[in-house]
């Protein structure tokens, strides 16, 4: 089994995540962080409804075939199907984006929280572009 490009990439950022929390715990290792524990902010990370609901939309929108008549319908539909879809994965990443970005907020990680957050924000990308897209137009699993 050949090395995977992603895999490379991936472990690269988080080689380098690891570096720079090393650094600055070493920059920083003075200093004693204090965190107040609060669970009144959880409602941040009650999204259940809004996955059930974007799971529904996606369902429905793979389900629903409307009416075909003629070639250019079936055509267009899948443009209309297409952008559809798009519009949920953004609502989706756009879940996934408030709910991070709150919980290293909440963490009190300073610098470190920025660090890792690009680093995820990163992966994500990653996996998204070159496991999912380029992926699928090269016909190989990158």
């Amino acid at each position: 089994m050949a090395p995977k490009i992603t895999n490379f990439i991936i472990a690269l950022i988080l080689v380098g995540v690891a570096i720079g929390i090393i650094t600055l715990f070493l920059s920083d290792i003075n200093q004693n962080y204090q965190t107040n524990l609060d669970s009144t902010d959880l409602v941040t990370y009650n999204q259940l409804n809004n996955i059930t609901q974007l799971t529904e939309d996606i369902e429905s929108a793979a389900n629903d075939q409307g009416e075909n008549t003629g070639v250019l319908d079936i055509i267009g539909n899948y443009f209309s199907r297409g952008y559809k879809a798009l519009r949920l994965a953004g609502s989706s990443i756009d879940i996934f984006d408030s709910m991070s970005n709150t919980a290293i907020d909440q963490a009190g990680l300073g610098v470190t929280g920025g660090l890792l957050k690009t680093a995820i924000s990163s992966i994500v990308l990653v996996l998204i572009i070159i496991g999912v897209l380029i992926a699928a137009i090269v016909k190989r699993d990158l």
